[in-house]
């Protein structure tokens, strides 16, 4: 059974959907973080490779993310995870004039229970971080981040597949729910960057193979991202589209997608105000899927996008290429997002530039580095990013990961001019797990 897969624009293991699927960012544990992807690319359709390729595609998603690729026996499998992480960041509230820094220790355990056979695989996660700061012990927290995953995936027939996804996640530190998709922004400037939020997320699929030329899938979802006690934002998506492969290195696809937004903000100020907004986007587009050479592959998509009465556009480009020891690529888009606290749909135009390098087996390192640019009524924002990963395995049950990451934003973020917001962060962590059978091959 081929599972629609595909590399993570960040390349360090971060999921990356458009509506709302990428989430939390700083500092999380990167096995894990492979694991979001593999549940949030459902949600995607569009950037899917077509079906000839879809393995060559769950692999390289793999390899992205640094990780084992799998071909377990079938039957139902167990894997516990235990991640000791020591972080530094230097601007702990995200705060534009009085930076804050601190060292914190971070311990997260997490659980995967799953099932795994030629037409069916399920899988359930839960994982809990526990944070202490040297210094700021009022942000000690036992239940700092709390996550939990379900996905499943059936092959009904050699034409019909069907797909459905859950996640909850429940944080203290509102940033961790990204700003825009693929973007790993350090959080909300100012005083929402500590506030807890919670997300729920909903997704049913299926894809249909109509001929060997011709293949269809349609996407439902659902989130509910919540700033709690003072914003809500619900975001329901329907989509789909047809792709027809004209050659063994060509494909055309038909694309439409349905987002429908409401979106509920309350003033914290005397006399507490209500405001409460609904509006939606009808996106149609066309994409082209061509394989450049052995190791590249080309994918554009653009079409019109009228969102609440006004034309936009909406436009894609991402090139990859594969080589002996790793991968480059580069990413664009532009399309649109929301935020929390903020009323309202959000232009979003971003550019990423990744790189990945397997040095040795047992040694892995990945970079990545973008430019994104948020706009709407009354909301300003500059994102420059950059991020470096590395990875060590010791043993199939024993790794070594270190991160650095550095994002800086401009602009009026919260309706009131903030000026330069910049973060550092760097951390490093020892992941302890029981591998799956010997049978997985990598």
């Amino acid at each position: 059974m081929c599972r629609s897969i595909r590399p993570d624009l960040d390349g360090s293991g971060t999921a990356s959907e458009q509506g709302r699927s990428n989430v939390v960012n700083k500092g999380n544990d990167h096995a894990y973080n492979q694991v979001r992807a593999r549940v949030h690319m459902r949600s995607n359709h569009a950037r899917r490779i077509h079906l000839k390729r879809c393995l060559a595609c769950w692999a390289a998603a793999m390899l992205l993310s640094g990780s084992t690729v799998a071909f377990a026996q079938s039957g139902l499998f167990v894997v516990p995870w235990l991640v000791v992480e020591q972080a530094y960041d230097d601007n702990l509230f995200f705060d534009p004039e009085d930076e804050q820094s601190d060292w914190y220790t971070r311990v997260s355990p997490r659980l995967e229970v799953g099932f795994e056979s030629e037409t069916l695989y399920w899988l359930l996660s839960f994982q809990n971080d526990a944070e202490w700061y040297n210094n700021f012990s009022e942000l000690d927290s036992n239940s700092a981040r709390q996550f939990g995953l379900g996905t499943i995936e059936y092959e009904v027939n050699r034409r019909w597949t069907l797909t459905g996804d859950a996640e909850y996640v429940k944080t203290n530190t509102a940033g961790d729910i990204g700003l825009i998709p693929g973007i790993p922004v350090g959080g909300i400037p100012g005083s929402l960057g500590r506030e807890e939020a919670e997300r729920l997320f909903f997704a049913a699929g299926a894809d249909y193979l109509f001929t060997p030329e011709l293949s269809g899938s349609f996407l439902v979802s659902y989130v509910d991202d919540t700033l709690i006690g003072s914003s809500d934002n619900d975001t329901l998506f329907v989509g789909g589209d047809l792709e027809h492969i004209l050659s063994p290195v060509r494909s055309l696809f038909y694309g439409y997608k349905y987002r429908h937004y409401d979106f509920q903000n309350q003033a914290e100020t005397e006399p507490v105000t209500v405001v409460n907004e609904t509006e939606y986007s009808n996106t149609a587009w066309v994409g082209l899927t061509q394989v450049l050479s052995e190791n590249s592959v080309l994918e554009v998509q653009a079409g019109p996008r009228v969102s609440d009465g006004d034309l936009e556009p909406y436009f894609l480009f991402s090139w990859r290429r594969e080589y002996a020891r790793g991968s480059t690529s580069i990413d664009a888009l532009w399309d649109e997002s929301t935020l929390l606290g903020e009323v309202g749909i959000l232009e979003s135009k971003s550019v990423q530039l990744t790189w990945r390098h397997e040095f040795t087996r047992e040694l892995e390192v990945s970079s990545s580095a973008g430019f994104a640019n948020l706009t709407g009524t009354d909301f300003s924002s500059d994102i420059t990013y950059f991020d470096f990963f590395a990875y060590y395995r010791f043993s199939p049950a024993i790794f070594l990961t270190a991160r650095y990451q550095f994002n800086a934003q401009d602009g009026d973020p919260i309706g009131v001019p903030v000026g330069r917001v910049t973060q550092n962060v760097a951390s490093l962590s020892i992941t302890f797990t029981r591998p799956r059978r010997e049978s997985e091959r990598t």
